[in-house]
């Protein structure tokens, strides 16, 4: 795992930049939500503060949103529309909204690696998933709980940087997710 030692490379990994008054909050928010989930261990310290950058300008929200609520919405077609947020090794077997923003941001043994936020519909994200092996499962006092992506996968990593670019500020069409 990748640790941030500052604001900055936390914002740029996220693509995220201060606009607004809101931006300031969730900046704020953010930093405290990944340093307090370090400082306890939290392997998902990341995903945390990727979800607070990832919202619109204008959202005033500064928490995560509870399992089953919606993590961000974006601009498709100029229309408010729900996607999942998930980052690197993020869990895969809940996921409830038809478009995923995911980013990757590994260091480890087989390779260091980030690449921004991307937005696709999810079916193409859990295809492309499978088709590359790129799914663990995740166990607990060794009952099979659940399901995540392996994020050690380079066939996955061509794949993702060829995605659409996430922008919390851009209008979106559905002819953006095609092909």
């Amino acid at each position: 795992m990748r640790i941030y030692t500052t604001k900055e490379e936390l914002f740029t990994s996220c693509n995220f930049e201060v606009r607004t008054k809101n931006d300031t909050l969730k900046a704020e928010a953010a930093w405290a939500l990944y340093t307090l989930a370090l400082e306890n261990g939290n392997p998902g310290a990341y995903g945390l503060a990727a979800e607070v950058l990832s919202r619109r300008p204008g959202s005033r929200k500064t928490t995560v949103s509870r399992q089953g609520k919606v993590d961000v919405y974006f601009n498709l077609e100029g229309k408010s529309t729900r996607a999942e947020r998930k980052t690197t090794g993020g869990r895969i077997d809940r996921i409830q909204e038809p478009f995923i923003v995911y980013s990757l941001d590994v260091k480890n043994s087989t390779g260091d690696k980030t690449i921004s936020a991307r937005i696709m519909r999810t079916a193409d994200f859990l295809n492309a998933l499978r088709k590359f092996g790129a799914i663990k499962k995740i166990s607990h006092k060794g009952i099979v709980d659940g399901l995540a992506v392996q994020p050690s996968n380079r066939s996955l990593w061509a794949w993702l940087e060829e995605q659409l670019e996430y922008n919390r500020e851009w209008e979106y069409f559905p002819e953006d997710f095609e092909g």
